[in-house]
């Protein structure tokens, strides 16, 4: 699924084609990975990976788990090409151009198609064991490029000509933090030392973690992660598609147990989608929309039609009690935090001594 070109489609167009001209380079590249054409000048991206490690047992078997036709596109990047140079490999992949947000005039379909493409894409790397650890707007990637370093007004306007004929995808990418298990753990009860869910995304931790935990569970970690993400891109939409409340809220829930897995909030979103009218998906979001404050400020359920309210209250989030409220306080302080670290640390180990509990060693 290579990068579509700049010129506006034609009926004869294919849905995927080669951009034109020659790039020497690109903003913001790091030096383990180059841009590069192929034979057919088609734009790639060449990652250079160390053998042996995570990343390189991801990017191998996306390889061959992930499709690069648009029909089956799977919202994960694919790999074309995968060239093993002993201790050092180089991963193939179409180039595409790091996401920049959803269009804040669009349609409100085009805007549930990102959700779309970030929930098949979160589902896919969950049902195959893999925890990416770090899902935040600057790892997707959508499938155009800009004709320089910066968009212009033909950007933009070639952008929402994508847009308007339902050409637009979205993919998550950059597997560096991320992990992969063996098929024969259960990832509900995975889990890792609290210390690694701070290395990934710059938005910060999920509520769980934030309150001194000893470890948590990266999968449920990823739900939250990506709620958040579609909570600071589409939640100031949720009146014209109401199904965006309870969806983000179960995405967003500080009770872990009962959180959606990434299958369940796919499945969700497919089952209230298909239920919308071609009338309501073709509205137009109004560019004039006011800001909304931020994702655990903001109350999704405002001004929406009752009976949907009613039908969907048992999924509605509430805020945080008063004593949820005081320990977050306290776990805001490195010294608060550490404090409640340390006391959970301590009653977990007196309780595991005398309830003879001992817990399985947790792989890494």
């Amino acid at each position: 699924m290579y990068p579509l070109r700049k010129e506006p489609f034609t009926s004869d167009s294919p849905p995927f084609v080669p951009c034109h001209g020659i790039v020497h380079e690109g903003p913001d590249v790091s030096e383990n990975v180059a841009l590069a054409q192929d034979s057919l000048n088609r734009h790639v991206v060449i990652k250079l990976v160390a053998t042996g490690t995570q990343e390189f047992n991801i990017l191998s078997f996306l390889k061959e788990a992930t499709n690069i036709t648009s029909s089956s596109f799977s919202s994960v990047m694919p790999v074309l090409d995968i060239l093993n140079e002993g201790e050092w490999t180089f991963f193939v992949m179409p180039r595409w151009h790091i996401f920049g947000g959803v269009l804040p005039d669009g349609t409100v379909e085009h805007a549930l198609n990102f959700a779309h493409c970030m929930l098949k894409g979160l589902s896919l790397l969950h049902t195959n064991n893999i925890a990416h650890k770090d899902i935040a707007s600057h790892n997707i990637l959508v499938n155009y490029l800009w004709a320089g370093r910066d968009a212009d007004a033909k950007d933009i306007a070639f952008h929402r000509d994508l847009c308007s004929q339902g050409r637009n995808e979205y993919a998550i990418f950059d597997f560096d933090r991320a992990i992969k298990l063996p098929s024969y753990i259960d990832r509900s009860q995975y889990r890792l030392p609290i210390q690694y869910s701070f290395e990934g995304s710059h938005l910060g931790p999920a509520f769980e973690c934030v309150l001194a935990p000893i470890d948590y569970n990266p999968f449920t970690y990823d739900v939250f992660c990506m709620g958040r993400l579609l909570c600071y891109e589409l939640q100031y939409i949720t009146e014209l598609a109401p199904l965006l409340a309870p969806l983000l809220d179960m995405m967003l829930t500080p009770n872990e147990k009962k959180r959606f897995t990434a299958e369940q909030a796919l499945e969700f979103f497919e089952k209230l989608r298909s239920e919308m009218s071609q009338e309501e998906l073709k509205r137009q979001i109004p560019g004039d929309l006011p800001a909304t404050p931020a994702w655990h400020k903001f109350d999704r359920w405002r001004n929406l039609p009752r009976r949907f309210v009613e039908t969907w209250s048992c999924y509605r989030q509430y805020p945080p009690s008063l004593p949820q409220r005081l320990l977050r306080k306290l776990c805001t302080y490195d010294r608060g935090w550490n404090l409640v670290y340390n006391m959970r640390l301590i009653f977990r180990t007196i309780g595991d001594y005398i309830l003879w509990r001992p817990r399985s060693r947790i792989v890494l």
